[in-house]
């Protein structure tokens, strides 16, 4: 049933929220808010018949409908009384939820819309002098409740929160509850708009006497509020899209404040904002710590998310986050980020993670990838691809486990106070992030080098790191070492030769033509014979896949095999003595070398020519004679080497 038009009715105000008008108007009909919105049809709540707090936010069709038969109101002044008019260009009232409780409480979590209290301005609540609003108060306006709102632009001062008299929040509900009443105090009647309707207070909060001198707002914060206000207006020249995208990173920017506090600190300039965004902070902080204690509690790290409601330290923070988000500058965001990463790192609270949309620019993307000290920390999965810290010539292929000598020597020989095997692991782990954007472990995944000895490489950096100049030195290096690696003239895919050889061991006719060539080299063809034991089949495979994957031969499969196939470990030392004497001393072994080299050399191109190490032939430079019976020892490192002999 379609309700009757009332007697009378008003014409909203600009930007006049719901509640607000039904304020005016009851005051103007003399009846109670409660019968207000009886008489208009308002969605009531499903236990009691009180309206509905989900009216503020947004009316379904039917219920805009009745409202505006009611109120004598044309479509576009109903929606207009509604906060979802904001929604495409301020990303907190976007609806997530079809249940309209449940849409209410989504918002309300989300920390950045007043769903349950308002802000307000008593000159403007006092009204602007027309006749209208003498009697009936000024607008309740909707951008109070949107927590990005700390200013009024018209007398230049913060936005009040709290009543002066009782000193609670007004318009007051309670935030928790899914039955959360349209105004508080509904069916209360008499009171004038503006006058605080908490329970025993009727306060006017349209006080217009002079304000203390800490509420006036110097130009620039002004500036930067009429900024945000003008990203808001639905008739501004700012694209919804635009606007909704600076919202959101002004949400990160302002995540990485609250982690890293007090490191933006000296970005707020004002000294009683300083101290109210401080005294926030610490708030925030304690309600984390309070929170992590409770085993029930599951979003610990929601207060550090969330804007707060007192406008001075709303406007601290945001004034922070917006100098250091520097819109619409978002090339040199990653570097103006950097400290606030590094100091994050360091609180007992860090890292919850961040929402990263896929849609973003690759720059705003790579800014806000989590990095601890230099190294990207893993990511829970989110359904976003990870994106690399920079543009790069180079793949994740091109990256080999151990980077060649002359490039260490060049720019990580500089480098001082630190084990340079932990440097060198380091760089390759970091080279392969700057290539694709994963953190360390999965670096260490494709490159094949064991999470282990990867992980106490980059904990051994990150602390060398902890000197500001060791950091930057470092950052240095890993820059000229990839700009090396994309300048080489050619780049070899090192990701195939390594799973290639994964479970490669020298064939038989390949280790017997290579003692041949061996005794040929080394006697002249006067007979000496060298012993054709498994253990130095297996150290020249260790030998053959350092030279082509340039890898660690202590990362090799078959020294890592052994490793694992012998606790007590003697053959493994063994084993790997004899190849570090071999590759660590260039005067000697010569001849094996040259033969080693001469073999991984044809091996490596027919793998990057197939991409498979089968059906490679080997024969080496002299003619071969038939070689002896071979005298093998019972040594097998891994299950693999009976098919490599068969």
């Amino acid at each position: 049933m379609k309700p009757a038009p009332l007697g009378r009715s008003l014409v909203p105000l600009p930007d006049e929220s719901l509640p607000g008008y039904v304020l005016r108007l009851a005051h103007r009909l003399e009846l109670s808010p409660a019968r207000i919105t009886t008489l208009t049809q308002l969605p009531m709540l499903k236990t009691i018949s009180r309206a509905s707090a989900q009216s503020t936010i947004t009316m379904d069709a039917v219920a805009a409908e009745n409202f505006g038969i009611a109120t004598r109101l044309a479509p576009h002044q109903v929606a207009g009384l509604c906060l979802d008019r904001y929604a495409d260009r301020y990303p907190p009232l976007r609806m997530i939820e079809t249940n309209s409780s449940k849409q209410l409480m989504a918002i309300t979590r989300r920390g950045w819309v007043l769903t349950a209290s308002t802000r307000y301005c008593p000159q403007c609540l006092a009204g602007d002098g027309s006749v209208i609003q003498r009697r009936h108060g000024g607008a309740w306006q909707q951008r109070w409740r949107l927590q990005v709102v700390f200013a009024c632009i018209t007398h230049q001062r913060l936005l009040e929160y709290l009543c002066p008299q009782c000193g609670n929040p007004a318009m007051k509900s309670n935030p928790a509850s899914t039955n959360r009443d349209l105004l508080p105090r509904l069916s209360q009647p008499g009171l004038h708009s503006a006058q605080c309707r908490n329970q025993g207070c009727h306060a006017r909060l349209d006080i217009t006497e002079r304000e203390p001198g800490h509420l006036l707002l110097p130009a620039d914060v002004l500036e930067f509020q009429a900024r945000i206000l003008h990203r808001l207006n639905p008739n501004s020249t700012v694209a919804p899209g635009d606007a909704s995208r600076y919202f959101e990173l002004l949400a990160l920017v302002y995540n990485m404040i609250m982690l890293s506090w007090p490191q933006a600190q000296p970005l707020i300039g004002l000294r009683h904002l300083d101290i109210a965004a401080h005294r926030h902070v610490l708030q925030a902080q304690q309600a984390v710590e309070t929170a992590q204690a409770s085993p029930r509690n599951m979003e610990t790290n929601r207060p550090l998310r969330t804007l707060p409601h007192a406008s001075d330290s709303t406007a601290g923070l945001l004034l922070a986050a917006d100098r250091i988000l520097n819109w619409p500058d978002l090339e040199g965001l990653a570097a103006r980020l950097t400290p606030f990463m590094d100091a994050a790192a360091l609180q007992p609270w860090a890292w919850y993670p961040l929402r990263i949309h896929e849609n973003w620019p690759p720059a705003v993307r790579r800014a806000f990838l989590p990095q601890v000290k230099g190294f990207a920390v893993p990511a829970r999965p989110s359904g976003v691809a990870p994106i690399p810290p920079r543009p790069c010539k180079y793949g994740a292929e091109h990256v080999p486990q151990r980077l060649p000598d002359e490039w260490c020597q060049r720019h990580l020989g500089p480098l001082t106070g630190i084990n340079v095997k932990y440097l060198r692991r380091a760089a390759a782990l970091k080279l392969f992030e700057t290539a694709t954007g994963q953190a360390w472990s999965a670096a260490a995944e494709q490159l094949h080098m064991p999470r282990p000895n990867a992980e106490l490489a980059v904990h051994t950096t990150r602390a060398w790191m902890r000197q500001d100049a060791n950091q930057q030195a470092f950052d240095h290096a890993i820059e000229a070492l990839a700009q090396e690696l994309e300048n080489a003239p050619r780049r070899f895919d090192y990701m195939t030769r390594r799973t290639a050889l994964h479970t490669w061991i020298m064939p038989d006719s390949h280790w017997h033509g290579f003692v041949h060539e061996l005794e040929t080299q080394t006697t002249h063809g006067r007979g000496r014979r060298h012993k054709l034991t498994e253990e130095r089949r297996i150290s020249t495979t260790v030998l053959i896949w350092t030279y082509i994957t340039h890898g660690e031969y202590l990362f090799a499969p078959a020294v890592l095999a052994d490793k694992a196939a012998h606790s007590t470990q003697p053959r493994t030392a063994v084993l790997a003595r004899r190849v570090g004497e071999i590759l660590g001393s260039p005067n000697s072994y010569l001849t094996l070398r040259a033969i080693i080299k001469d073999y991984a050399d044809r091996f490596a191109a027919h793998i990057d020519a197939t991409g498979s190490a089968d059906r490679f032939d080997w024969n080496p430079p002299t003619p071969l004679t038939t070689p002896p019976a071979p005298r093998y020892t019972r040594y097998y490192p891994h299950a693999q080497c009976r098919g490599a002999r068969s």
